[in-house]
């Protein structure tokens, strides 16, 4: 939901995102505990993050003039079966996509990652702390000065030139390892395996792998080629 969303706010407006997303569960949490769960309870997420990223828009005197354009955007999007690449070797999948968005040349290695796995992971600032073997003062200062540079970039980030790629490939690659990393033997004792993290960074791995820009390093090499098979305990 936070890739889908910042696609259409851009990174500058990451908090709006956010705090459209919390709305969002907010409600799932009012409305399921009186109706039960909708038969797709992840379709009926994203609609309603949809409704309300529109219903901001059309307040928003910044996105006045754009609002038109976005709103037709969102109520297509998850109509449209694959988007047309903007340009050869375009990422596909929003999440790697914004990734790589995250990886702004003006920040750091250290503060590319912390944004990746803050923003995009759902690690909280002492699940990241732990995997990058740091102080939560240092991370939460990290991240306010990402934001604030997000904020000063203008409304929109994205990767518009495939020749982009290689230059933040060290930070997503960072990325994805410590978000297996903490799915695997994380920060967490218990569970003592936390399979969606693991597979959701096999799965990403994968992808980049198969990109013309991406191959990946020796450390994702080893989990990616063995592919392994949680079993719940």
């Amino acid at each position: 939901m936070v890739s889908y969303l910042t696609r259409i706010f851009g990174l500058a407006r990451l908090d709006l995102a956010e705090d459209v997303i919390q709305d969002t569960l907010c409600r799932a949490m009012e409305t399921w505990s009186l109706h039960g769960l909708p038969d797709n309870p992840s379709a009926w997420l994203m609609r309603v993050a949809r409704n309300r990223a529109i219903d901001l828009l059309r307040r928003d005197d910044q996105f006045r003039y754009l609002a038109p354009e976005l709103v037709h955007f969102l109520r297509l999007q998850q109509d449209l079966p694959v988007e047309t690449p903007a340009f050869e070797k375009e990422i596909q999948d929003d999440q790697l996509l914004m990734m790589f968005s995250c990886c702004h040349p003006e920040l750091s290695t250290e503060a590319q990652v912390t944004l990746i796995l803050k923003t995009l992971c759902g690690f909280s600032v002492s699940e990241i702390a732990h995997a990058l073997l740091d102080g939560e003062d240092s991370i939460e200062k990290r991240l306010g000065r990402a934001r604030k540079l997000f904020r000063l970039s203008g409304p929109f980030v994205e990767i518009t030139n495939a020749s982009e790629i290689p230059k933040r490939l060290e930070a997503v690659y960072q990325a994805i390892y410590l978000l297996f990393n903490e799915g695997y033997h994380g920060s967490r004792s218990e569970p003592t395996v936390r399979e969606d993290l693991c597979f959701e960074a096999i799965r990403l791995a994968l992808f980049l792998s198969e990109h013309p820009e991406g191959e990946p390093m020796p450390c994702l090499r080893c989990f990616v080629s063995t592919r392994p098979v949680f079993t719940a305990v």
